[in-house]
């Protein structure tokens, strides 16, 4: 089972261990379990990325769990086996191709041999992101639809958790990682509230305002001032004045592409940047990709090469100076 890049928050051989690292962690509650003993290995890696937290979960025995009340939304990935959710009257299976988004106080009974990825998102985060996106306030929870289809609107959010889960897995505190995770982490938050189905999905129906040209000009400024760090689009729906959609409709309109493909190719340009580089500080493709915020060295290669007409392991290779 990937580790997420830490050592296991628990791990339980006894029901009685499986019990007090639930109540610990999760202030949830045990309540089935088999009738007789099992040999089993439970555990669980926990990372925080920034405002959301990643589990990656794995029990060998069929157990039930009950967790309370919660502020914020958990989106349940199936890695292996199959579980059902319960919240209220109803009850949700997590399947192979079925996620489950839920809040509050539920019943979880896992399978045997039962693995999962479960994401946690703040009500906070989902709320500012949901502001920036729209242009619009709002005090209300959000509540989603349980059931996310991962052939369908879930594809992209099962991919997004899965690239966290593996840029955790793979980069740890290499240079270059914060910013891949914290811009994964938005991603996510922004995929969830635009492919999941919830109270306020009907705002995302409606055509956005168009934003005047000079939003579009200060927007363009705000990412080259700030392509070495994690953009997230509240943060460029603050410095424009406008809501993201309406950023996006109108910068698409203007310069043919959205504001955060014009940041790919600000990151590519710095990328040959620090590829070209007389100092030879740069060691590697994949150290320039994740300085430059790409979380996958094969598509930073792919991205490279559309831009610039060569691979960027072509700059690399310099000829040595005679000495």
């Amino acid at each position: 089972m990937s580790d997420l890049g830490t050592s296991p928050a628990f791990q339980a051989r006894t029901f009685d261990e499986i019990e007090n690292a639930a109540n610990h962690w999760l202030r949830a509650e045990l309540v089935s379990k088999p009738a007789k003993d099992h040999d089993f290995v439970a555990q669980g890696h926990r990372s925080q990325v920034s405002a959301t937290t990643l589990w990656h979960c794995s029990y060998q025995v069929p157990i039930s769990l009950r967790l309370p009340d919660s502020d914020g939304i958990r989106l349940q990935i199936p890695v292996h086996g199959a579980g059902i959710t319960h919240q209220g009257n109803r009850a949700t299976p997590v399947t192979a191709n079925k996620a489950c988004l839920s809040s509050g106080n539920v019943r979880i009974d896992f399978g045997p041999d039962y693995r999962q990825l479960v994401w946690l998102a703040p009500q906070a985060s989902l709320k500012g992101k949901l502001r920036a996106l729209t242009g619009r306030d709002g005090t209300d929870t959000l509540s989603f639809a349980p059931e996310l289809d991962l052939a369908t609107n879930g594809a992209g959010i099962a991919h997004l958790v899965n690239c966290l889960a593996k840029t955790l897995e793979d980069t740890g505190s290499r240079p270059g990682a914060a910013l891949m995770l914290a811009e994964l982490e938005q991603a996510l938050l922004t995929a969830l509230l635009v492919s999941a189905r919830h109270s306020h999905s009907h705002q995302f129906e409606e055509q956005p305002l168009k934003a005047a040209s000079w939003q579009v000009v200060r927007a363009e400024n705000y990412l080259e001032a700030n392509w070495n760090k994690p953009v997230n689009i509240e943060d460029l729906a603050a410095a424009t004045g406008t809501s993201v959609r309406s950023l996006f409709r109108t910068f698409r309109q203007s310069r043919g592409c959205t504001p955060m493909e014009f940041l790919r190719e600000i990151r590519l340009r710095h990328a040959k940047e620090m590829l070209t580089a007389e100092d030879g500080a740069t060691s590697s493709v994949t150290e320039v990709a994740m300085a430059c915020g790409f979380t996958d060295p094969s598509n930073f290669s792919r991205a490279f090469s559309a831009s610039f007409g060569m691979a960027p392991s072509t700059l690399l290779r310099r000829p040595s100076p005679m000495g």
